[in-house]
């Protein structure tokens, strides 16, 4: 035989159009139908073309909660939950409908269904880190009682958006509060003791400096 002629209602013939055999793309899910008669060596057809029904399951509603960027700080964790479907498969390779996640990556699951459907969804996840470790310190270790503006500072840390700095008794900032570089006034009854820092984000604190206890102030 030659020259099949193929219908089908609620698909697309996608391969094989002309053929024996064709591939097609189910458009929606209901009931549908695939026909097919050809034309043999003499150019006749038969009385009436070969049809059978075909149901087209719905995919499944593959959701993931909670929906949009997921984002939490290091040291924290979040939980995803897939739904929509009767069997999960996750990217990490869990079968469970929830998993906890503490790294930042993107999450799939696959979603089975109705008549064994499948559909995915995905999940970004996003851990904002903590401030790495302060360095040292640089300044001077030795100063006298009511000097002013003298400098110190550290190199900057990652992921710090601002600076903590501990001070002497009787020492204050005179100016860069918050950076990693300030100046320090000492007051004529300054104490002896430690200047240290760390660094700040919206997570929380750093490290304090390595070399913490560290500068100042011996008279």
């Amino acid at each position: 035989m030659s020259n099949y002629q193929w219908s089908v209602t609620g698909g697309t013939i996608t391969a094989g159009s002309g053929t024996y055999t064709v591939t097609v793309t189910w458009n929606s899910p209901g009931p549908r139908t695939i026909s097919v008669n050809y034309t043999n060596n003499c150019g006749l057809s038969a009385a009436g073309p070969a049809t059978i029904n075909v149901t087209v399951n719905p995919l499944p509603p593959a959701t993931i909660t909670p929906g949009g960027a997921t984002d939490f700080c290091q040291g924290s964790s979040v939980v995803l939950t897939a739904s929509g479907g009767s069997w999960y498969l996750w990217s990490t390779g869990a079968t469970t409908t929830a998993i906890t996640v503490a790294t930042t990556g993107n999450y799939t699951v696959t979603v089975t269904g109705t008549g064994s459907c499948t559909a995915a969804a995905s999940q970004a996840v996003i851990v904002n880190p903590l401030p790495t470790a302060a360095g040292n310190i640089s300044g001077p270790v030795a100063v006298a009682q009511g000097h002013t503006g003298i400098a110190y500072s550290v190199a900057p840390v990652t992921n710090a958006t601002g600076y903590h700095w501990n001070l002497p008794s009787g020492a204050t900032i005179a100016g860069g509060a918050n950076t990693n570089s300030i100046t320090v006034d000492f007051s004529p009854s300054a104490q002896s003791g430690n200047i240290s820092v760390y660094g700040t984000n919206d997570c929380g604190s750093g490290t304090v400096s390595r070399n913490s206890p560290s500068r100042c102030c011996h008279w």
